[in-house]
């Protein structure tokens, strides 16, 4: 209905609620990762390996060997047969600061390099169940322990959600709120939002390495958000809002304060789709180094304190469609570029103090635009006349600024629009007939401005006002 009383009409302060899909393909680590101490292993062909002939201290007899496969007696065996520790001088070997004297024998030299060679075969195979087993051991231990120690500092869980799922007796992949990958049993999502959950965030949360989805939000976590959380590459979905997180932010994120010298490097996390730290404390700038996060699909900084310039370098998210910074304390004018990200549906900036002018052609690169938020600022000028060109428009909220001149005719173009707020500003002359085109419109304010003449009857044609 229209109305003539002035109305919140940003996004408001609802938490987002997003599936995001858990499930990519993990990413497999590298071989010479497996955590043996003495020997790693490579693919190399063994015809490719110079031999060296070097003094020996030991040589077990040929026969005393672990047949490998390879035609290569590398293996040292136990129990009445050549110990581990028969290996060539440390003199002779290859150099490669690992610190492994690992030295396969052969016909009485040394094989240059210090890695075993092993061809693919049965016996690779084996090895690789080993090392993955020994890995998923080491590894889902980790986790364990980072989870255990955020457990540790939740001072408040009313409903008992992890008193009673999180022991150390159960596998982590079994705790609430936790999901794991199939291949290797690392923690790939964790999601405790709406627990009520009073605590804080300890640096060795970043162990959290194979992490994909993390989702806090609506709790009371507080407290500075570690900077070893830079170590969780593989995030694609982050929301941490509705907490009190406030003070440092760390370089992760990129968020510098005002109060704190934080670096400002939110690339680090190259795969980052989804980022919302909506309703918290956070105080500072935006920085340019935003800009390095390419996959970002989704920002929300909305409800927090922060100030200063929104910079050039959001326009290079290419792939943004969603960008909401509302209510905070943003000043200069609102960057061009962001009009040019074609992928971009919402653009939410509320309840700032942004001034300057819009541009005139805002929709002529925008083809799938829906919601337009500015209301509450300090904008200035005319309605770009391109706004006809949005035709997918549905919100367009314009109220609480300084807007003057016509209230053009070719927005009765844009039949999609639902809502339509232009009240307290100063377009002047008439409303024009064609609003009566707007056949989804269901709010229309247009209080408090300089417009005369008679309301079209057209407008009272409209069903769903």
């Amino acid at each position: 209905m229209a109305s003539m009383g002035k109305k919140a009409d940003g996004l408001g302060a609802s938490r987002v609620s997003h599936s995001y899909d858990t499930n990519p393909s993990e990413d497999v680590p590298s071989i010479d990762t497996y955590p043996f101490e003495d020997i790693s292993y490579i693919e190399t062909d063994p015809s490719e390996i110079q031999e060296e002939s070097v003094e020996q201290e030991t040589r077990c007899n040929e026969s005393e060997f672990d047949k490998t496969g390879t035609g290569l007696n590398a293996q040292p065996i136990r129990d009445g047969q050549c110990l581990k520790e028969t290996r060539c001088n440390e003199s002779e070997f290859d150099k490669t600061g690992t610190g492994l004297n690992a030295q396969p024998i052969r016909d009485g030299q040394c094989l240059k390099g210090t890695r075993m060679i092993f061809n693919l075969g049965n016996e690779r195979k084996r090895i690789e169940r080993v090392a993955s087993s020994s890995m998923t051991h080491t590894n889902t231990t980790t986790d364990q322990l980072a989870l255990l120690s955020l457990r540790s500092q939740i001072i408040s869980d009313p409903f008992h959600f992890l008193d009673e799922s999180w022991s150390p007796a159960t596998s982590v992949c079994h705790w609430v709120g936790v999901t794991c990958g199939s291949r290797y049993q690392r923690v790939k999502s964790l999601n405790l939002s709406n627990m009520d959950l009073t605590g804080r965030i300890l640096p060795n949360f970043g162990n959290l390495t194979f992490l994909v989805s993390l989702d806090l939000g609506s709790n009371n976590f507080h407290g500075n958000l570690p900077q070893q959380m830079a170590r969780l590459s593989r995030l694609k979905f982050l929301d941490l809002s509705f907490n009190n997180f406030r003070r440092e932010v760390p370089s992760w994120f990129g968020i510098q304060f005002l109060r704190r010298s934080i670096p400002k490097d939110i690339g680090n996390l190259e795969k980052l789709s989804f980022s919302n730290l909506g309703n918290n404390k956070l105080i500072g700038s935006i920085p340019m180094s935003i800009s390095n996060a390419s996959m970002l699909e989704t920002l929300i900084l909305s409800y927090n304190f922060l100030q200063g310039n929104i910079p050039e370098g959001i326009s290079n998210l290419h792939n943004l469609n969603k960008l909401t910074i509302e209510v905070n304390q943003l000043t200069g004018s609102i960057p061009i570029s962001i009009f040019n990200i074609s992928r971009i549906e919402v653009i939410g900036l509320t309840n700032n103090s942004l001034s300057g002018n819009l541009p005139h052609d805002l929709c002529d690169h925008l083809p799938i635009l829906k919601g337009v938020y500015l209301s509450n600022n300090k904008l200035v000028g005319h309605m770009p006349p391109s706004l006809s060109n949005c035709s997918k428009l549905q919100m367009l909220s314009l109220s609480g600024n300084k807007f003057d001149g016509p209230i053009h005719s070719n927005i009765g173009s844009l039949t999609n629009l639902q809502s339509l707020y232009l009240g307290f500003n100063y377009f002047r002359g008439t409303i024009p007939q064609e609003l009566g085109n707007l056949v989804n419109l269901v709010e229309l304010t247009l209080q408090r401005n300089q417009i005369t003449g008679p309301i079209p009857i057209s407008i009272f044609n409209i069903s769903s006002l």
